[in-house]
């Protein structure tokens, strides 16, 4: 009898891993390389709590915000998100940490760092360009969020 079950426990193993595995997936993810950006927990105290701006210009033409951005719906608001196509984007969170432009290409579900914007390529005729508050910066997708800052994403 022992024999019969004997045969299911290395199933068993590789069913318990498996959910281990999925399960730290879910809680570890990352999107290139950045940790993802939380849902805010209505459940527990909002830490942090802060806006500034953004303006997208690709080749003059400027690039609509969407206003669904952080609104994973039936999933979560994201601390990072926007409630309009003006370009204010809030940051609201339960703890305080480190959010970055990368971070809000994230929960828009669109591609940005120094080589590239949306399906944009950086090249030898077309650069991407930073500006916060009037100041070029190079580091792209990295550029911690700060209040009140006006950040503008150039493709030209």
């Amino acid at each position: 009898m022992i024999n019969k079950y004997a045969s299911l426990l290395p199933l068993l193993a590789v069913i318990i891993l498996a959910f281990f595995f999925y399960s730290k997936s879910i809680t570890n993810s990352s999107y290139n390389g950045l940790p993802t950006v939380p849902c805010i927990d209505q459940t527990l105290p909002i830490k942090e709590n802060f806006s500034f701006h953004i303006a997208i210009s690709i080749n003059g033409n400027n690039y609509p915000i969407e206003t669904t951005i952080g609104h994973d719906y039936g999933q979560c608001l994201h601390s990072i998100y926007v409630n309009d196509s003006s370009g204010t984007v809030i940051v609201k969170s339960n703890t305080v940490q480190n959010y970055t432009l990368g971070n809000f290409f994230q929960v828009w579900h669109k591609t940005f760092n120094k080589n590239q914007i949306f399906d944009y390529q950086a090249s030898n005729t077309h650069s991407i360009r930073v500006l916060v508050n009037g100041n070029d910066v190079q580091t792209f997708e990295n550029t911690i969020l700060h209040s009140g800052d006006n950040i503008e994403v150039i493709y030209q």
